[in-house]
């Protein structure tokens, strides 16, 4: 947003398998860095908060954009401290 550099990285594979983390996807970041993330496989139902967070991303992305006052329900979830993903 504005001048802000969003630093995280994201790949959303068919909507089950994602990796989340903050390294660039080259070698020296890959070798000498030693950024972090972490690779989840066959969880369909953590991937579809990472594709929130994606849509989260998307509509802040954009030029001039800023928080909304409201964020639409197909964003809430149900995973939190309360209610954990068993």
């Amino acid at each position: 947003m504005g001048a802000g550099i969003l630093h995280t990285k994201m790949w959303l594979v068919d909507r089950k398998h994602f990796y989340v983390g903050s390294n660039n996807f080259d070698w020296r970041s890959l070798t000498q860095v030693k950024e972090m993330g972490v690779l989840v496989m066959n969880c369909p139902t953590l991937a579809k908060d990472m594709a929130k967070i994606f849509d989260v991303y998307w509509i802040l992305g954009g030029p001039g954009k800023k928080v909304p006052d409201s964020w639409p329900s197909s964003l809430s979830t149900n995973i939190n401290a309360e209610n954990p993903l068993r």
